[in-house]
């Protein structure tokens, strides 16, 4: 890290470094077992402590953060040599504040640089080595005195001794690390051999001057261990740092192993010297070596700066006449591009009236020759001489003039339009303007014709503004006969709805009650059942009119509640199942692995696979029919979900599959069809389909059977509710909601507002057997006054009725004493949105269509009866 403050200790850091800890700590462990067994020979102190030199190292690269690996590799080292726990604790406690201390010393100086570029820096280590080396003897021998373990009066040589060795491990060591961890130098692949030569018979002589080889010839009688000082000259000079380190290390290395086993260079007089000889020669090489590599690096390094410096001067005044080279070849261009250019150039003196250079294209709208042009006055060209003045006037404040429409007066052709742009610059060293002139006079002559044309085309535009006009306005009166239809029309259908479902309540509900009763002959029930299969037929007639009218005007809307799919397809199953078995056909459902809660309106999406399914039925004979669902697509908060009805039916041609699709159209529309429909299940299907951002699509060959297919994009939901969950849960099947609303709310007064007799019979019939009582009225006026004379639990409200409507009787009874709250729901034949949103609007708490069943009346009831308790 060059110029690297090491960061203050962070303990957040630490755990974060916690594998490079523990690896710190198993080398600094190991490299202190093996070390400990070169003892000198009082026991105690070792020659040389490489641990110090790994641990600086360690903090040098990777900052304070790193002091944990080091005492704990010092602890465990300590006792893995046999040393005290308590000893080794407050020794370990030594080495790690001698590796900080270091650290300190070297970040409050600032300059070092841990990548050892100049020889101060490792001047600064050695300083620094030799203070942190006193911390860890000081501490250490002060707990081998304090705990017996060392004597007292050896205490000062034990302190020197333990002080050159952690000095001697840094001084080593950690340069060593650093600079090969960096390998900052370059490759010396150019002198491999030589490199090869120089670490063998360095290696050779190590060997023999600290180990003994060859002590009986003349070799060991040479003034041993000073020639090998000819090594790290060699390797400083001839190579770089990072060998330099590397031979003093080897060297370091072999002397240890030579002084701890008494032979070499130094094994005779380790113990009188007191390893002082060992010490001062170790330090002297590894300064020396380690001196002269970093002043020759520096110096190759500056030559090289120099080198590159000359170069680049070199390369610079290589491209400066490039450059010169290139400006000239550049005017030439530019020279040739202004002769040749398709526009009149011309450059001018800047403060007089002369041409300096001027092109083909300008001599020819002058009407001159090239070899005149320079002899003329540009002035006396322009219809306005004071024009030309005050151009020259402009670039001599050094402006610049951009399309400027000038008048020329040339001779012999008249006047001349241009459009001129003038630039000021220099032109063979003196101030000069450049022009250039584009030639528009046959555009001005073409503008004054247009003019000529304009002002007969305001006449055509005024008298074609007045046919607009009253365009306009038949267009506005067909609007308004529109939008009066489409009223009508929508008034129509909406009392179309509810004088059919007026009626058809009473037939339902009759047809309802009878077969509930059970008291019936076979035949009977046959035809009651005949009875409501062509209830329900015409009723899903009359839904898809009013849903294909709600879908043409733009009213329908879609619920975006939260749901089950597989309820939904079980219920889709269980209304077809039926008419599917009493054909002989099977009926099964294909889930693919999706999700059961989806948010969005499951009416209208068992309402499109119903008009699949019942088409399927009615077209198949015999063999399957399969209802598929799929993923096809998933966002974030949605799912696109593919529907599919197969059947193995008649099939379709390709050109009765083109109209399906469309509002009362089917495959077969001659008038001996053998199939019945009205045709609007599908439209509607497509409708549905694109307000739910899908769409629909058939794939069919006649006699093969069809697939009607549409997509939908649902919502994800949260999950099931609580209630719904734990109904799921426990497998309880609830009560019917009669049974519930004859337990709890027997004897409840319910007011219904309906003026035809037969609908007040069903409900009458209905209610029956709850324990709910019952009074009718027979219009709103009545529902007003018997509410004005009795307190109802609830009121049942139709729409449409004499004297008074269900709208206005329920504006009135909210605002009778006691009714405020007081549950009105909306039963009527109007079904439309907008009488359901005009309802809730007057006041009314829920809405139902007729006709309807009881099921729906019993639920509807017994909620709202609960919520008004």
């Amino acid at each position: 890290m060059a110029n690297a403050r090491i960061s203050s200790i962070d303990f957040r850091s630490i755990v974060t470094a916690m594998p490079k800890l523990a690896a710190l700590a198993i080398a600094y462990a190991l490299i202190a077992k093996l070390v400990l067994g070169f003892f000198s020979d009082n026991g105690i102190v070792s020659i040389v402590w490489p641990p110090s030199g790994l641990a600086v190292a360690a903090l040098l690269l990777g900052g304070k953060k790193y002091w944990p690996g080091v005492f704990a590799g010092a602890l465990i080292g300590n006792v893995m040599a046999g040393t005290p726990v308590t000893v080794s604790f407050f020794i370990a406690i030594g080495n790690t504040l001698e590796a900080l201390s270091c650290i300190v010393l070297l970040e409050y100086r600032g300059k070092f640089d841990a990548t050892f570029n100049h020889a101060r820096d490792y001047w600064e280590l050695v300083i620094t080595a030799a203070v942190g080396a006193l911390t860890s003897a000081a501490a250490g021998c002060t707990t081998l005195v304090l705990t017996g373990i060392m004597q007292q009066e050896t205490l000062p040589d034990n302190l020197l001794t333990w002080w050159q060795g952690d000095f001697l491990g840094i001084v080593l060591l950690t340069p060593l690390l650093l600079v090969w961890l960096r390998n900052t130098d370059k490759q010396l692949t150019s002198r491999v051999p030589e490199l090869v030569l120089f670490l063998a018979l360095a290696f050779l002589s190590g060997q023999i001057v600290f180990l003994g080889w060859f002590h009986d010839t003349w070799l060991g009688h040479v003034s041993r261990g000073y020639w090998m000082f000819l090594f790290v000259v060699w390797s400083a000079v001839r190579f770089n740092r990072q060998y330099t380190l590397l031979i003093i290390a080897v060297f370091a290395a072999q002397a240890l192993i030579g002084s701890a086993n008494h032979i070499g260079f130094f094994g005779s007089d380790i113990t009188d010297s007191r390893l002082l000889n060992f010490w001062f020669y170790m330090l002297s090489l590894t300064l020396v070596g380690v001196s002269l590599a970093l002043v020759f690096a520096d110096s190759f390094r500056k030559q090289n700066q120099l080198k590159e410096k000359a170069e680049g001067l070199e390369l610079a005044i290589s491209n400066l006449q490039k450059a010169e080279v290139a400006v000239r070849q550049n005017e030439e261009r530019l020279r040739y591009m202004l002769e040749t250019s398709p526009v009149a150039v011309r450059i001018a003196k800047a403060g007089g009236n002369e041409v300096l250079f001027a092109n083909q294209r300008y001599a020819e709208l002058i009407n001159a020759t090239p070899g005149q042009v320079l002899k003329l006055k540009p002035r006396d060209f322009y219809a306005n001489e004071s024009e030309y003045d005050n151009i020259l006037a402009r670039i001599g404040r050094g402006e610049r003039i951009f399309d400027r429409l000038v008048e020329l007066s040339i001779p012999g052709q008249g006047a001349k339009w241009v459009l001129a742009s003038f630039l000021p610059l220099e032109y063979e060293g003196e101030a000069a303007m450049l022009g250039w002139f584009y030639d528009i006079t046959e555009r001005k002559q073409n503008e004054a014709e247009l003019i000529r044309y304009r002002n007969h085309l305001e006449e055509l535009v005024e008298e074609r503004s007045r046919e607009i006009q009253a365009l306009n306005q038949q267009l506005e009166r067909r609007a308004l006969e529109s939008e009066a239809a489409n009223l009508a029309k929508s008034a129509f259908l909406a009392n179309m709805s509810h004088e059919i479902r007026t009626p058809m309540n009473a037939i339902v509900g009759f047809a309802d009650l009878l077969q509930r009763k059970g008291q019936l002959t076979v035949e009977q029930q046959d035809k009651l059942g005949k009875i409501i299969i062509a209830s329900d037929h015409l009723l899903a007639i009359i839904n898809d009119v009013l849903d294909l009218s709600k879908i043409e005007a733009g009213k329908l809307t879609l619920e975006q509640a939260e749901f089950s799919i597989t309820e939904m397809m079980n219920d889709v199953r269980a209304l077809t199942s039926d008419r599917a078995q009493a054909k002989g056909l099977k009926l099964s459902i294909e889930l693919e692995t999706l999700p059961d809660q989806f948010k969005g309106d499951a009416t209208r999406l068992k309402q499109m696979l119903l008009n699949y399914l019942s088409n399927a039925i009615n077209f198949t004979a015999y063999g399957t029919i399969t209802l598929r669902a799929s993923v096809i697509e998933e966002t974030a908060d949605d799912m696109l979900l593919h529907f599919a009805v197969e059947d193995t039916g008649i099939g379709i041609t390709e050109e009765q599959q083109a109209r399906l699709f469309n509002a009362f159209e089917q495959a077969d529309n001659s008038t001996t069809r053998n199939y019945g429909g009205t045709g609007l299940g599908l439209a509607i299907n497509r409708h549905l389909a694109h307000l739910m951002g899908g769409k629909v699509g058939v794939e069919s060959r006649p006699g093969s059977g069809s697939t009607f297919w549409f997509t939908a994009r649902l919502g994800k939901a949260a999950g099931l509710s609580e209630p719904l969950l734990a109904a799921a849960l426990s497998g309880e099947k609830p009560e019917p909601p009669e049974i519930l609303l004859m337990r709890h709310h027997a004897g409840a007064h319910l007011l219904v507002a309906e003026d035809t007799p037969f609908n007040q019979m069903v409900v009458e019939e209905i209610l029956t057997g709850t324990g709910l009582v019952v009074e009718f009225a027979d219009n709103g006026h009545e529902a007003v006054s018997r509410a004005e004379q009795f307190p109802y639990a609830m009121i049942l409200m139709d729409m449409q009725m004499p004297v008074m409507d269900g709208i206005d009787a329920t504006r009135a009874i909210r605002q009778l004493r006691g009714y405020a709250s007081t549950p009105i729901i909306a039963m009527t034949g109007n079904a439309f949105q907008e009488d359901r949103q005009a309802c809730l609007n007057a006041g009314m708490n829920d809405f139902l269509a007729k006709p309807v069943l009881p099921e729906t009346l019993y639920q509807t009831l017994l909620m709202w009866l609960e919520k008004s308790r």
